[in-house]
């Protein structure tokens, strides 16, 4: 079988290849894509939780006392702090049931 290798040669630096397990044209397969897509998303909604807790951070630190601001921090820290639970939810539910099933899901 011939297949086709995903490489750059760049003068002086040598080879560079792809990265995990897409090492050829013919390895790219619906199941890679779905399981590099679901662990983008995962990752994706982890950033953003921890930035929107270090949002609430500052709106906390810089309310200066205001009751309506410390508010508005406390429910943002709030929402973080939920988002990241329901990642992280979401990462054990997806591992449990490709275990359940004897699918690797999850990159």
């Amino acid at each position: 079988m011939n297949t086709k290798q995903l490489a750059l040669s760049i003068p002086g630096y040598g080879k560079i290849s792809t990265p995990g397990d897409i090492t050829a044209i013919n390895n790219l397969s619906l199941n890679s894509i779905i399981r590099w897509g679901i662990t983008m998303l995962l990752y994706g909604a982890i950033l953003l939780s921890f930035i929107f807790i270090l949002i609430a951070g500052l709106k906390w630190i810089t309310s200066q006392g205001d009751k309506k601001a410390l508010e508005g921090a406390h429910k943002t820290l709030t929402m973080a702090i939920g988002g990241l639970i329901l990642a992280l939810l979401a990462y054990f539910i997806i591992n449990l049931v490709g275990w359940a099933f004897g699918v690797r899901l999850l990159g």
